[in-house]
Protein backbone atom coordinates (compact mmCIF):
# COMPACT_ATOMS: atom_id res chain seq x y z
CA UNK A 1 0.00 0.00 0.00
CA UNK A 2 1.38 3.61 -0.70
CA UNK A 3 1.92 5.78 1.95
CA UNK A 4 -0.28 9.34 1.95
CA UNK A 5 2.17 12.47 1.24
CA UNK A 6 1.68 14.66 4.82
CA UNK A 7 -0.45 17.50 4.40
CA UNK A 8 2.50 20.50 4.84
CA UNK A 9 0.85 23.29 5.83
CA UNK A 10 3.27 25.34 5.53
CA UNK A 11 3.05 24.68 1.64
CA UNK A 12 -0.37 25.62 2.21
CA UNK A 13 -0.29 29.16 3.46
CA UNK A 14 2.43 30.15 0.97
CA UNK A 15 5.69 30.58 4.04
CA UNK A 16 8.20 28.24 1.85
CA UNK A 17 8.59 31.13 -0.44
CA UNK A 18 10.13 32.53 1.84
CA UNK A 19 12.76 30.05 2.13
CA UNK A 20 15.96 30.25 1.11
CA UNK A 21 16.89 27.15 -1.14
CA UNK A 22 20.08 26.25 1.35
CA UNK A 23 17.18 26.39 3.82
CA UNK A 24 14.59 24.18 1.56
CA UNK A 25 17.38 21.63 1.29
CA UNK A 26 18.51 21.52 4.61
CA UNK A 27 14.52 21.24 5.92
CA UNK A 28 14.25 17.95 3.65
CA UNK A 29 17.25 16.59 5.09
CA UNK A 30 15.93 17.02 8.50
CA UNK A 31 12.77 15.58 7.73
CA UNK A 32 14.50 12.89 5.92
CA UNK A 33 16.97 12.50 9.62
CA UNK A 34 13.87 12.53 12.02
CA UNK A 35 11.75 10.17 10.00
CA UNK A 36 14.40 7.28 9.46
CA UNK A 37 14.75 7.29 13.30
CA UNK A 38 11.06 8.05 14.71
CA UNK A 39 10.92 4.06 16.12
CA UNK A 40 14.47 4.96 18.56
CA UNK A 41 13.68 8.53 19.12
CA UNK A 42 10.23 6.47 20.37
CA UNK A 43 12.29 4.15 22.53
CA UNK A 44 14.07 7.22 23.76
CA UNK A 45 10.63 9.03 24.73
CA UNK A 46 9.11 5.42 26.53
CA UNK A 47 11.99 5.89 28.99
CA UNK A 48 12.17 9.68 29.36
CA UNK A 49 16.00 9.79 27.62
CA UNK A 50 17.52 12.26 25.50
CA UNK A 51 18.02 11.18 22.17
CA UNK A 52 22.26 11.95 22.72
CA UNK A 53 23.19 9.82 19.50
CA UNK A 54 21.04 12.33 17.44
CA UNK A 55 23.63 15.17 18.20
CA UNK A 56 26.02 13.62 16.01
CA UNK A 57 23.76 13.91 13.21
CA UNK A 58 22.93 17.28 13.62
CA UNK A 59 26.55 18.41 13.97
CA UNK A 60 26.85 16.57 10.17
CA UNK A 61 23.81 18.84 8.95
CA UNK A 62 25.39 22.23 10.48
CA UNK A 63 22.50 22.51 12.65
CA UNK A 64 24.89 24.01 15.70
CA UNK A 65 25.45 27.43 13.31
CA UNK A 66 22.20 27.21 11.83
CA UNK A 67 22.02 31.13 12.68
CA UNK A 68 25.60 32.19 11.91
CA UNK A 69 26.74 33.73 9.16
CA UNK A 70 28.53 32.18 6.44
CA UNK A 71 31.40 33.99 6.83
CA UNK A 72 31.90 33.06 9.97
CA UNK A 73 31.53 29.39 9.24
CA UNK A 74 27.99 29.22 9.79
CA UNK A 75 25.16 28.30 7.39
CA UNK A 76 23.71 31.87 7.44
CA UNK A 77 20.43 31.21 7.47
CA UNK A 78 17.51 33.57 7.49
CA UNK A 79 14.42 33.28 10.47
CA UNK A 80 12.07 31.50 8.47
CA UNK A 81 14.43 28.69 7.76
CA UNK A 82 15.51 28.41 11.34
CA UNK A 83 12.07 28.52 12.53
CA UNK A 84 10.68 25.46 9.89
CA UNK A 85 13.96 23.45 10.39
CA UNK A 86 13.37 23.74 13.86
CA UNK A 87 9.59 22.73 13.62
CA UNK A 88 10.50 19.53 11.85
CA UNK A 89 13.09 18.53 14.76
CA UNK A 90 10.35 19.08 17.31
CA UNK A 91 8.18 17.17 15.02
CA UNK A 92 10.29 14.44 15.44
CA UNK A 93 11.27 15.07 19.00
CA UNK A 94 10.72 17.92 21.29
CA UNK A 95 14.22 17.23 23.70
CA UNK A 96 15.64 17.20 20.28
CA UNK A 97 14.34 20.63 19.61
CA UNK A 98 15.04 21.92 22.91
CA UNK A 99 18.70 20.90 23.24
CA UNK A 100 19.30 22.29 19.75
CA UNK A 101 17.08 25.58 20.61
CA UNK A 102 18.94 26.09 23.31
CA UNK A 103 22.27 26.26 22.01
CA UNK A 104 21.53 28.26 18.40
CA UNK A 105 19.89 30.97 20.89
CA UNK A 106 22.72 30.58 23.66
CA UNK A 107 25.23 30.89 20.89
Amino acid sequence: MREKPAFDVYKQVGILQFMSPKGLELRKAVRALMKANRDKINENVESAEMAHWMIPEFAKLGLGGINVEEKYGGLGLNYVDIMLINAEIANGCANCFTFIGVHVALG
